[in-house]
């Protein structure tokens, strides 16, 4: 899908939870707006620091980067140039793993919009909860159409990944999209 041809507004549909084969849970909703619709400040927004002051662990970090290089073969199998990968949005994909996990949704906790977070760079989110396994994580997301499409989407240009686990051991995986302008 070209940048230029996309559609010109946020998709707005009714917040559907799914299961996959393997017990993950996502929403059934693209989180996607159109270049034109960035804040045209330019200035870098403050990133609140992460709700408990939560960091990724080596092992977290290793699953992340396996779900990264997972996506980079998907879309070089598709024509599609690799995504970059940009630390400030890993600081707000840990935050939005944060936050999904009080709230499973691509609204934030304080009834936000998703890209709130980074309003002059966010372009897509994708959200799942479930498995602590990359593979199983990327297998789903890429069968759900709403996020196959931001993680195929031509007009991304950088990307990160985060993953939280709560108290009980549940993991919750965002991924957030961005584009040089």
């Amino acid at each position: 899908m070209r940048a230029g041809k996309v559609i010109a507004s946020l998709i707005i549909s009714v917040l559907v939870l799914g299961a996959c084969s393997s017990g993950q849970e996502f929403v059934s909703v693209q989180a996607y707006r159109d270049v034109s619709q960035l804040d045209p400040d330019n200035s870098e927004p403050v990133i609140e620091p992460a709700t408990d002051g939560y960091t990724m662990s080596e092992d977290e970090r290793k699953r992340i980067f396996e779900a990264y290089e997972i996506l980079n073969t998907v879309r070089k199998d598709e024509g599609l140039s690799e995504l970059i990968w940009d630390a400030k949005l890993e600081e707000c994909a840990l935050i939005r793993a944060q936050e999904i996990a009080t709230n499973f949704d691509h609204n934030r906790p304080d009834g936000q919009e998703w890209y709130t977070i980074y309003p002059g760079g966010l372009l897509g989110e994708n959200i799942c909860k479930g498995s602590e396994h990359a593979d199983m994580v990327m297998e789903d997301w890429l069968k759900n159409q709403p996020d196959r499409e931001n993680f195929l989407n031509d007009g991304f240009t950088r990307v990160a990944m985060a993953v939280y686990k709560d108290a009980k051991g549940q993991c919750y995986w965002t991924c957030e999209f961005a584009a040089d302008r």
